[in-house]
């Protein structure tokens, strides 16, 4: 069970960076190329909910970690007190 919180902490630390970064580059994107000024709330929303999953996806990645964290010093502290 703590290798798949381990894997789930690699992707979606993974997907949410990619889809932050993403998001930051289509705001410059159509900040760059924007030649229709009356859509810039289209491409605003999409960029923030782009930019917003990414941050979600980051959240539950460390989550992840931390049950990660805590499931690997519950098998290590199990197994140094049955050495004992």
């Amino acid at each position: 069970m703590a290798s798949n919180h381990y894997d789930k902490w690699i992707i979606k630390s993974l997907i949410g960076t990619a889809l932050i970064f993403t998001g930051i580059l289509f705001i410059y994107y159509t900040l760059a190329q924007l030649n229709d000024h009356s859509r810039w709330v289209l491409y605003g929303i999409a960029a923030s909910i782009i930019i917003c999953s990414g941050v979600l996806l980051l959240c539950s990645a460390f989550v992840h970690k931390l049950k990660f964290d805590i499931r690997h010093r519950q098998k290590s502290h199990d197994k140094s007190s049955l050495e004992s």
